[in-house]
C-alpha cells in the first residue's frame, strides 16, 4: 500500500483527539478497508493508555487486540496507526524511524501546534526507511 485515503469526518476527528491530547503525543488507530492498494480510512479509534509521558507514546498489546476487535465487529480492519507530534514536527523522529521498521501498518504522523492551530497530516510506509504515502483528503490542513 503506497496511499491512504482519509474521510473528511475522521480526519477532522483525528485532529481533534490529537488538539485534546495536548501537551502530550495522542495514539491510536484508523480504521477501514483496503480497496485496488488504497488504504480508505472511514473512522479513528484512541488508544488508550498510550501517553504517560510527554515527547512519548507506547501502544500497549491488549489496545491492539481491543482495537483489532472492534473494527472486525464493524466489518472494517486496521489500516494504520496515527501519533501527534505535539512538537509541529512532521517528520518521523529517530525512534519513530526504528519502531517503523517492525510495524505491519503504515504510521500517519498528526501535526498539531501546542497553539492548537492547524492540523497536518504525514503518513509514512512500514519497513526500513519511512518512505512518505500520499494522504488524500478533502483538505490535508484540516482547521480548528
Amino acid at each position: 500500500m503506497i496511499a491512504l485515503s482519509i474521510s473528511a469526518g475522521a480526519a477532522t476527528k483525528l485532529a481533534a483527539i490529537c488538539r485534546d491530547a495536548l501537551p502530550r503525543e495522542a495514539a491510536g488507530f484508523l480504521l477501514g478497508r483496503v480497496d485496488d492498494g488504497i488504504a480508505i480510512v472511514t473512522d479513528i479509534e484512541p488508544a488508550r493508555e498510550s501517553a504517560t509521558d510527554i515527547g512519548s507514546f507506547a501502544i500497549p498489546d491488549h489496545e491492539l487486540r481491543r482495537a483489532a476487535a472492534y473494527a472486525a465487529d464493524r466489518g472494517e480492519r486496521i489500516v494504520a496507526l496515527y501519533h501527534s507530534h505535539p512538537s509541529g514536527e512532521t517528520r518521523l523522529s529517530a525512534s519513530d524511524r526504528a519502531a517503523l521498521r517492525h510495524s505491519r501498518w503504515p504510521w500517519v504522523i498528526v501535526t498539531v501546534a501546542m497553539d492548537g492551530g492547524d492540523a497536518t497530516l504525514s503518513g509514512y510506509a512500514p519497513g526500513e526507511g519511512g518512505i512518505a504515502i500520499r494522504i488524500t483528503t478533502i483538505d490535508p490542513a484540516i482547521p480548528r
